[in-house]
């Protein structure tokens, strides 16, 4: 590979590599508490990214490496809960069952993936697009033997991502946000019935001992968690039904010892592994690999003693690289740099970068001989075991800030310190140098999804050439109802390349001895090719394959087979016609026939269609040139072709009938006026014909001969006719001969009159015009006489009817009226001037006004008064009698002075006039005009009221109309104090008292201003008495003593009430005061006689009465009972058994005399008991 183009490739390289430390700088970094104390605080405003690169700024991480011991334990493997939400009728969730699947993964962290799957049943349901979100609680514990910590962020795997079933009939995630698993429908399929959704479950830490109790951290927990008894707890709930999941460490954790088997067979033996895993969806597929792990202790080794240094992925089936024009985009290689060590004593690693080679450009010193084979699919490279390699490498990075930086500027001083160490060859033997190779999307995409994806990762040791192979399997999601009682067959279609089309078949199921058929759908756009093909087979990896038909047996059931069909893309094949002689496209990309990529298209159907398209062309006259995939090639483009056929026009020729052309002669008369004959012509017509070249396709002429013309002609002789009073110039006009070349010709005949024609023209002198010229005045002969007595009259009326408009006759020409010369005559020119005479008219008109204006007294103001002079002068006037136009004008004469007439001011009420009358006044024609101003003043004097409250300090009413008055006129009248008493009533029957009047004598007013007169009022009350608090004292007689005998309680209730006095603003109804409050009077309690209970005695015969008031606290007072001694029972006893018998009268006696005796006795000894 050339130089240059190998540092091209290596400018996208996704590499990461890794870093030697002293152990001075493992011991610094175990005394870095304190930032570690603050992490959470400093966490909790971070999002994911920002958080990672937090961690990752101090080595810390969570991350996926290789095996531990755990146990596992479940509370259930799973539960069914019914109606969870509206719409859902069932949800289920189940472990998976094979727990051999689960495990502790342990490097520099400790990773607890385990899966769950749901499935649900829905009542109605979804229509495409819509989604439905079922509530979800998922959390994680993580605990050792001292301390534990329970979180809720980061417990699934991609939190959020959407997932979609294989079918594509759903999609579904799930956000540890909201608690919610959303599923949205993809298609108008109505399912009610979903499963198949798995989630992996994460918990993870990072187990730097660095403190004896957890410490949170966003995404994990940093804590002495490797040891015996850690673990990790699931737990999941849905309404009120939950499974948890745990898994222990059964052992502690060392780093050296879980690796040992790995770094041996990959440092000497070689060995081969596989790895398999489920994607996460159709287009994701996930699979780590360790290429480098951890370096085995010992001071005499290190990574340049040990080094593998050459790489190989290959792919097996299913699968190609995405990036092939930028391979290394798919390698990415991750940092670790050690941060302590674990109670065995092997080292505790954290990532330090993970980054590119375009943003680290560094890391190509240790990459070497990278390539790629597009043939083979196969990509490899070197990585470099020069110890200079290396120092060159950590001196790079040690310039580089935004290495192990979390925001591109500063970075932890451990990781510096290390560079540093790196860079000067100071090589630590427990330093752990590890990456991985992701096969994911951004290596690798699937040919088809519905298989597994199969890349081989192969690592082969440079000492011992000994290789370790990873064979990586990535299976697809898998999504719906599979029926494990019963052998299905799958239908898979796909193109020759492998790739999936058209719809996803449904799998048919058929039992133990059904026989099977399956036909391979119509999909539009392709065309069957092959059934089971081999090939397609081996590159995809594809198992059980089976015929079209069959039959199954037990053997079979619980399996799915496949057939797999393989189909081309159809092609379209167009033909397009071009025009050569035009240069146009007549047609283009029109359908000839569909063909199959990469399959024979030169068939006899479409080589007769494309005759059958020539031939019509052939038809219009067109000439078939070269043809462009005429041999209708194999069409290797999905695209197809395009068949492109050239023609060219035929021609023909033809004769025509060509131009026509007229030849005229025409003999022209003229000088006769309107007795002039028409003219003479005479039209010769010459023809040709004409032989053209023609195209056959557009009928357009291509070329033409010359024309070939008829023979010449030749004209009739013309005789000129004769006319009265004229003569000609020619007789005759004799023939003349012409061809299709002559001109038209003209020959013109003149007469001439002999007539002598006379006019008139009329000149005004005075204006210099001419009024009429040369108009007809008579007509005359040449040589004969015209002064006759008629031609003398007419021109006398002529002068007449100029005089009669006010004209005067001048000098005249030919007046006379001469004899005429020749037959041009002559004219008679008559010269006039305008006459005048006098007038006297009107001139200017003036007029000069006298106003009276009125003023000041508002709407009663009188009109004005005003009186309009008119004057008008006299002009003398020099008039021109034919347009009676004023020539001259003398001055004009004005008349005499006009007086006016003398006005009385009107009288008005309630006002008085400046002036009692204008006298009479003289004004000339140049007067100006006059306004004389007459003043009215008011005599009125308004009075007015205002209301003032002043208990409030409000003005109720303010100088409102009272009366209406004049200036010095008495007011204080009857009618206007009642009035003023009507008022005072209006506030008072609203509550108000009436305090002073100012002006409540109505004052005679001095002046127009009037007074206000001004009334003070205050707000009267009342008294009202209410009920007030009441109040319950309870005297309460409580028995005991008598067991069940003993009496229900004797209970007294006192109700006192009281009252308070209120006063009432009578204005505004407002509580001013309130005084009280009075209690009702004392009561007293009824004495209660204690009742009597045999076999007892009471303590209180009787409770007496008690006084009680408003103030007394509830009262219980306590009578008890106590039983009588025993020996009165025994003697009620003797007594009892005795009444009943009979005998005689002495004996009864005798029997009540010592039954009272026994009573004395017995109430004696009862009374020594009280007293006691």
């Amino acid at each position: 590979m050339e130089s240059k183009n190998y540092k091209k490739i290596l400018k996208s390289v996704l590499v990461c590599g890794a870093a030697i430390v002293s152990m001075s700088t493992v011991n610094a970094l175990a005394d870095e508490t304190e930032p570690l104390q603050n992490f959470t605080q400093q966490m909790d405003s971070m999002d994911n990214t920002e958080a990672s690169n937090f961690l990752r700024s101090y080595g810390l991480r969570n991350g996926t490496v290789a095996g531990s011991k755990v146990s596992v334990s479940r509370t259930s493997s799973g539960f069914t809960v019914q109606n969870p939400k509206e719409n859902v009728e069932s949800f289920t969730a189940n472990w998976i069952t094979d727990t051999s699947k689960i495990k502790l993964t342990v490097s520099n962290a400790f990773y607890v993936n385990t899966p769950i799957e749901f499935s649900f049943k829905i009542k109605q349901p979804l229509a495409k697009g819509e989604e439905l979100l079922i509530p979800l609680n998922i959390t994680g514990t993580i605990f050792n033997t001292s301390s534990s910590y329970t979180y809720e962020g980061n417990i699934t795997q991609n939190n959020g991502t959407n997932y979609t079933s294989q079918d594509g009939s759903f999609s579904y995630n799930y956000d540890n946000k909201t608690g919610n698993l959303k599923v949205k429908a993809l298609d108008d399929r109505g399912l009610t019935d979903y499963s198949g959704l798995t989630l992996f479950l994460n918990n993870n830490w990072i187990p730097v001992p660095l403190r004896e109790n957890p410490m949170p951290l966003k995404g994990g927990v940093a804590g002495n968690y490797g040891a015996k008894g850690s673990g990790a707890t699931v737990k999941v709930k849905v309404g009120d039904k939950e499974t948890s999941e745990t898994l222990t460490n059964t052992a502690d954790i060392d780093f050296t010892t879980t690796l040992q088997d790995y770094n041996n067979d990959i440092f000497g033996k070689g060995a081969e592994y596989t790895t398999q895993k489920t994607a996460s969806s159709s287009t994701n597929f996930l699979a780590n690999f360790p290429l480098i792990n951890q370096l085995k202790k010992g001071k005499t080794k290190n990574l340049l003693d040990e080094s593998m240094n050459h790489y190989e992925v290959k792919v097996v089936s299913n699968a190609k690289f995405k990036n092939e024009e930028d391979i290394f985009k798919g390698l990415s290689i991750e940092t670790y740099i050690p941060i302590g060590s674990s109670s065995s004593g092997a080292p505790i690693t954290a990532i330090a970068q993970n980054a590119t080679v375009d943003k680290f450009p560094e890391f190509k010193s240790v990459i070497k001989n990278a390539s790629y084979d597009k043939g083979k699919q196969i990509f490899s490279f070197d990585l470099s075991n020069k110890k200079s390699d290396w120092q060159a490498l950590g001196a790079g990075l040690l310039q580089n800030e935004a290495y192990g930086s979390s925001n591109g500027k500063e970075r932890a001083s451990w990781i510096t310190d290390y560079l540093k160490a790196m860079a000067n060859g100071n090589v630590d033997q427990n330093t752990t140098f590890s990456s991985y190779y992701p096969v994911n999307s951004v290596s690798f995409v699937p040919v088809n999804n519905n298989f597994s994806l199969k890349v081989d990762v192969t690592v082969t040791n440079s000492l011992s050439k000994a290789k370790t192979t990873n064979h990586i399997i990535v299976d697809p999601v898998k999504a719906g109802n599979g029926d494990t009682t019963k052998a299905a067959v799958q239908l898979q279609l796909m193109d020759s390349e492998g790739n999936p089309i058209g719809e996803l078949q449904t799998p048919s199921y058929y039992g133990s001895g059904d026989a099977y058929t399956v036909t391979p759908p119509v999909i539009k756009g392709y065309r069957l090719l092959n059934v089971n093909p081999q090939s397609l087979i081996d590159k995809l990896g594809i198992t059980n394959v089976v015929d079209q038909q069959g039959k199954f047996d037990s053997s079979n059931i619980g399996n799915i087979y496949n057939v797999v069909y393989e189909y081309v893309k159809e092609v379209p094949l167009t033909y397009s016609v071009i025009d050569d002689t035009t240069g146009e496209t007549l047609e283009e990309h029109q359908d000839l026939a569909t063909g199959a990529l990469n399959q024979e298209a030169n068939i006899k159907e479409n080589q007769d269609k494309l005759k059958a398209i020539q031939e019509s062309y052939k038809s219009k006259g067109y000439l078939l040139g070269n043809i462009e995939n005429g041999n209708l090639p194999v069409p290797t483009d999905e695209k197809g072709y395009n068949v492109t056929l050239h023609l060219s026009h035929d021609s023909h020729k033809a004769v025509i009938d060509g131009k026509s052309k007229t030849v005229t002669q025409t003999v022209h008369y003229q000088g006769a006026g309107n007795e002039t004959p028409e003219d003479n012509v005479q039209t010769l017509t010459f023809t040709s014909k004409i032989t053209q070249t023609i195209d056959s396709v557009t009928q357009a002429v291509l070329s033409e001969e010359a024309p070939v013309w008829s023979e010449q002609q030749t004209t009739a002789k013309v005789t000129t006719p004769q006319i009265k009073d004229y003569e000609a110039d020619q007789a005759v006009v004799e023939g003349s001969t012409f061809t299709h070349s002559s001109s038209d010709k003209k020959v013109t005949v003149t007469y001439k009159s002999t007539l002598a024609p006379l006019t008139y023209t009329i000149v005004d002198d005075t204006t210099g015009k001419t009024l009429e010229k040369e108009v007809d005045f008579a007509m005359g002969t040449v040589g004969e006489e015209v002064n006759t007595s008629d031609n003398q009259e007419k021109l006398k009326q002529l002068i007449k009817s100029y005089t009669a408009k006010g004209y005067l006759l001048g000098n005249s020409e030919n007046a006379d009226l001469p004899t005429p010369k020749d037959n041009t005559g002559y004219t008679i020119t008559l010269h006039f001037t305008h006459s005048t005479h006098e007038q006297v008219v009107d001139g200017e008109t003036k007029k000069v006004t006298q106003t009276i204006h009125y003023q000041g007294a508002g709407n009663e103001t009188p009109e004005d008064d005003v009186q309009v002079l008119t004057f008008t002068s006299k002009i003398t006037q020099t008039i021109d009698n034919v347009t009676d136009r004023v020539l001259a004008e003398a001055k004009p004469v004005w008349p005499e002075q006009q007086s006016t007439r003398a006005v009385d001011s009107p009288t008005l009420k309630d006002y008085a006039a400046d002036k009692e009358s204008v006298p009479s006044m003289n004004y000339n024609y140049d007067s100006e005009d006059v306004v004389l101003e007459v003043n009215y003043s008011s005599t009125i004097a308004p009075i007015t009221y205002s209301v003032i409250d002043d208990t409030a300090g409000k003005t109720l009413e303010d100088k409102k109309d009272f009366i209406t008055s004049h200036v010095l006129e008495p007011i204080n009248t009857s009618d206007n104090q009642d009035k003023l008493k009507s008022i005072v009533k209006s506030y008072t029957d609203k509550g108000y008292v009436l305090g002073n009047i100012e002006n409540e004598e109505l004052p005679v007013p001095e002046d127009t201003n009037g007074y206000d007169v001004i009334l003070h009022l205050t707000h009267g009350t009342s008294e009202k008495v209410i009920d007030g608090e009441s109040k319950t004292v309870t005297q309460k007689i409580q028995y005991k003593g008598a067991g069940a005998k003993t009496p229900e309680e004797d209970i007294q209730k006192f109700v006192f009430t009281s009252t308070l006095t209120q006063t009432i603003d009578d204005v505004t109804g407002d509580v001013v005061s309130t005084s009280g409050p009075t209690w009702s009077d004392n009561q007293k309690s009824k004495a209660v006689k204690t009742p009597e209970i045999d076999g007892y005695s009471s303590d209180m015969a009787t409770v007496k009465s008690y006084d009680y008031d408003h103030e007394a606290k509830d009262k219980t007072i306590t009578v008890s009972y106590k039983e009588v001694p025993p020996v009165v029972k025994e003697v009620k006893k003797v007594v009892k058994n005795i009444l009943p018998q009979t005998g005689t009268e002495a004996e009864m006696g005798l029997v009540l005399t010592g039954a009272a005796l026994v009573l004395i006795a017995g109430a004696l000894y009862v009374k020594a008991k009280l007293r006691k």
